[in-house]
């Protein structure tokens, strides 16, 4: 189950660390925000040279949980020149629609 990020401050979060590794000090949620931030980038460079000359397909799949979240998904693909089915879950991610 995700969580979010302030969950490593949680004081219950912070207890399970010390009964598990009790001389680790968690990271904190600043840092576990630039830590995602510096991984969205290099996927973004990642993907962009993957696809940079190809022609892709993009699907958009929107769902909605039993709870009434939205939810919505996209994918590309792509053919690539050594003729292999090229695949990528660009998001999924809860939908706020207003």
């Amino acid at each position: 189950m995700m969580q979010p990020l302030n969950a490593v401050e949680n004081p219950y979060f912070q207890q399970m660390i010390d009964a598990y590794a009790p001389n680790t000090q968690p990271i904190g949620r600043d840092k576990v925000w630039t830590k995602i931030l510096e991984l969205e980038m290099g996927i973004q460079t990642n993907v962009s040279e993957a696809i940079w000359d190809e022609t892709v397909s993009v699907t958009v799949d929107q769902w909605s949980s039993i709870a009434k979240d939205n939810y919505i998904g996209i994918t590309v693909q792509w053919i690539d020149q050594k003729w292999s089915l090229q695949s990528l879950h660009a998001v999924s991610t809860r939908w706020y629609i207003p």
